[in-house]
């Protein structure tokens, strides 16, 4: 009896090895590390700070997310999403007609969101370069979320 759990007990290497491989893979295929570049996501996430990506797409309002603009990725927060009204008026963001603490120095203007496109800054708004500048973000352009 001794002998056949011995006997077994060789193949514990390979399982364990095995079990490595394939949550490596599962790891590698649905998150990636990043470190933040830049303090616009101050104080959510300071230059230097590693963080994890999940290759997600399925964003909503408030979630934190990675996109590619002109061959960059970026890192902000989705205030508006699909179908909302963001104004840029008197110094603020105003979402579906609400005023957000969010500042605004850009001209004024109002932007009625598609169906594929979403509103981000950073959370350090008044040092980001975000949808106030650029524009909105395509559904494309996400990469995945913060998690």
């Amino acid at each position: 009896m001794c002998n056949k759990m011995y006997k077994n007990l060789k193949y514990i290497p390979f399982i364990c090895i095995a079990f490595i491989i394939v949550i490596g893979l599962i790891l590698t295929t649905n998150f990636k590390l990043i470190i933040i570049s830049g303090q616009s996501m101050a104080p959510t996430y300071n230059s230097g700070q590693l963080v994890i990506m999940q290759y997600n797409k399925s964003v909503e309002r408030d979630d934190v997310i990675v996109f590619t603009l002109d061959n960059k990725d970026y890192i902000k927060r989705i205030v508006a999403v699909p179908h909302d009204s963001v104004e840029q008026k008197k110094g603020y963001l105003y979402i579906n007609g609400i005023k957000t603490y969010y500042t605004s120095e850009v001209d004024e203007k109002i932007i009625e969101l598609a169906e594929d496109e979403f509103y981000v800054v950073g959370d350090n708004f008044e040092n980001s370069n975000d949808s106030r500048y650029f524009g909105v973000v395509k559904y494309n352009q996400i990469l995945g979320k913060i998690v």
